[in-house]
């Protein structure tokens, strides 16, 4: 097997030259019309007569200037800066994982060429593919609330825009944590808005595997009237439904506390 290759020597950062074993095996590239040779290669001290992957690239490419890991550390640097990436960001662990990801990534797929491991995608393209990924990570998350779980509404403002969150909870699940399942953006604030908003959602939940057997809200006249059991207007009293009309109304303690703080402020 010492006959598949030849000697070559490379000199390192440091300016120490050693010699490598090279593979030579050859092979035809119909994309580009050329001959491409094995990469290869490995330390003729640390050679082993043990069968290796073929990995083809261009032979004008046979042996590159080498970049050293410096040179990539300022690439990553110049990056950074470029797209305003924080410093928390980029020295995160999350980061190191993901680079460290593509480099064994590379490094054992056995592919000749970056884009057949990771293709170039255009902006339309990614944010399709973003948006399917994150679907399905989100039905995988919300089939750990099969069954019977709550569903926590709260408004509020960002930007001062209006907005409706419903969130899944299940306290019999202590270590399954809320999940956002839904955000309604411009939400206009009004009785019926929750009324259909929220009626809209347990049957979207239903149609998952998700049964809501409570709902949790602050103290809002309009959130109560919409899904307190004991109001005459809300989901409950209004529908034939046993999915809906079984429901009860828990208020949200946190609120019920604030708001104690805050009238035994005014009279104190």
């Amino acid at each position: 097997m010492i006959n598949e290759f030849e000697q070559v020597s490379i000199v390192d950062n440091s300016g120490r030259s050693s010699i490598y074993l090279q593979c030579c095996n050859v092979q035809y590239d119909p994309i580009h019309q050329k001959k491409i040779q094995c990469r290869y290669k490995i330390r003729k001290d640390h050679f082993k007569n043990k069968p290796h992957t073929h990995i083809f690239g261009n032979i004008e490419d046979y042996f590159p200037q080498q970049k050293s890991y410096l040179s990539f550390q300022k690439e990553f640097f110049r990056f950074v800066a470029q797209n305003n990436i924080s410093i928390k960001t980029a020295s995160s662990s999350g980061m190191f994982n993901l680079l460290q990801l593509a480099f064994e990534s590379g490094k054992n797929s056995g592919k000749s060429y970056f884009f057949e491991i990771c293709p170039k995608l255009s902006r339309k393209c990614f944010t399709q593919r973003f948006i399917e990924f994150s679907l399905g990570v989100k039905i995988e998350n919300i089939k750990q609330f099969h069954g019977f779980s709550s569903l926590a509404i709260d408004s509020g403002t960002i930007w001062k825009h209006n907005i409706l969150n419903f969130v899944l909870i299940n306290p019999d699940r202590q270590k399954l944590k809320p999940l956002l399942f839904k955000s309604i953006r411009y939400f206009q604030g009004r009785y019926i808005s929750y009324y259909q908003a929220t009626i809209d959602v347990i049957q979207e939940l239903q149609k998952m595997g998700v049964i809501i057997v409570s709902i949790v809200s602050d103290n809002l006249k309009t959130q109560v009237k919409a899904v307190d059991h004991r109001d005459e207007s809300s989901i409950m009293r209004n529908s034939n439904k046993k999915s809906l009309s079984s429901i009860i109304r828990i208020p949200c303690q946190c609120h019920c506390i604030q708001l104690a703080f805050s009238d035994f402020s005014k009279n104190h």
